[in-house]
């Protein structure tokens, strides 16, 4: 007869699926791995339609949260409009989980959030020196609605959807 097989020791299992997920690191990567363990945990839906409709869940929340003068577009000039306190810290929470349920689902897709954005930060870049270029190099003398067809203009002249000069 053979002895069974020794129990395992408690103390050598993760507490936590999450365990050793380092918090190093860009937030965005941070987020890929978690949302990585958390699916291989079985924390997960059937497909990514349930993590694009956690994203907009999240949206939701944010705008539930934001005071109606920062949602109608009024901008004190400064980079800080909402001052501390709590309505502050649960605006942060919120925008948190928007920006981590986005990474969510590039994961579920099996896009990298990280590369994602730097993609995104590029186009942006270049869009927005072709838009500076449109309007003459600044944006004092511009109204939103020609700031907005000269970022439109850009991203189609970007996609190769548009005349190369801007018609006059």
């Amino acid at each position: 007869m053979t002895d069974p097989a020794p129990e395992p020791d408690p103390s050598s299992a993760p507490a936590s699926a999450l365990e050793g997920v380092a918090a190093g690191g860009s937030a965005l990567e941070r987020a890929a791995r978690t949302c990585q363990r958390a699916v291989g945990a079985g924390f997960h839906w059937k497909e990514a339609r349930g993590a694009l409709g956690k994203l907009e869940e999240e949206v939701e929340e944010l705008k539930e949260v934001l005071p109606t003068d920062i949602l109608k577009g009024a901008m004190t000039g400064s980079p800080n409009p909402i001052p501390p306190g709590r309505a502050r810290d649960r605006i942060e929470d919120e925008l948190g989980d928007v920006l981590m349920a986005a990474a969510f689902v590039g994961g579920y897709l099996g896009l990298d959030p990280e590369a994602l954005c730097h993609r995104a930060l590029d186009r942006f870049h270049a869009r927005f020196r072709i838009m500076e270029e449109d309007l003459g190099g600044s944006f004092s003398d511009a109204t939103m609605d020609e700031m907005l067809v000269a970022w439109t203009r850009a991203k189609r002249l970007l996609d190769g959807d548009a005349p190369a000069h801007r018609e006059a």
